[in-house]
């Protein structure tokens, strides 16, 4: 059963007694929903929020996003698919069906394992940035990070960022989700955790 209702009425702790995950907002736009979700998290489980794939230009703000982000996004929730498969092309079938697997193989971290905020928007600076990330506490050997940069200005530069968590003692390779363009890094989880400043 999908529990649904008006306003910030629809979510509450008590209803996480009678069902698991809460449709966290209507507000299904990309952009929004990084601030949505952020804002969240900070009381609620990632596993009961729920958060889709929706078609684009979005119906509420009109604004475009590629495929990608929109699962980068809905990654860090229940993770659903609201499409009009009419609309959909068969080369987004394919990429849909690539982000379901990974989804799938990626579950077992974002919900069961530790969640951190690195980076929080502030409307009063110049960045803004969300940055996240999950990783299973039972052994901290493999971690989810997520980076979104909603807006660029030349000359601007963002923090360095801070990973949370790692263990001093392994090394990890760090391997960008479906890259555009291949990326690898290989860093000690010394080195990840103990550069740069604490997140702001």
């Amino acid at each position: 059963a999908a529990w649904r209702g008006g306003g910030g009425g629809r979510f509450d702790p008590g209803m996480l007694h009678y069902s698991p995950q809460i449709w966290t907002s209507d507000n299904t736009d990309v952009f929004s929903r990084m601030a949505i979700q952020y804002g969240t998290s900070l009381i609620y489980p990632l596993s009961s929020m729920g958060s889709h794939i929706t078609s684009v230009p979005n119906h509420q703000t009109q604004r475009l996003s590629t495929l990608k982000t929109r699962f980068l996004v809905a990654l860090f929730g229940t993770f659903g698919l609201e499409l009009d498969i009419r609309r959909v092309s068969q080369a987004e079938f394919k990429e849909v069906a690539e982000y379901i697997a990974k989804f799938k193989e990626l579950a077992p971290t974002i919900h069961a394992g530790r969640f951190f905020r690195l980076w929080a928007p502030s409307r009063n600076s110049d960045r803004f940035a969300y940055a996240w990330m999950c990783y299973h506490d039972t052994n901290a050997i493999a971690a989810v990070v997520a980076v979104f940069l909603t807006k660029t200005e030349p000359g601007k530069y963002l923090p360095r960022l801070c990973l949370r968590g790692l263990r001093e003692d392994e090394t990890y390779v760090v391997e960008e989700i479906f890259p555009n363009t291949s990326r690898r890094n290989t860093n000690t989880g010394q080195i990840e955790v103990g550069a740069g400043p604490p997140p702001g």
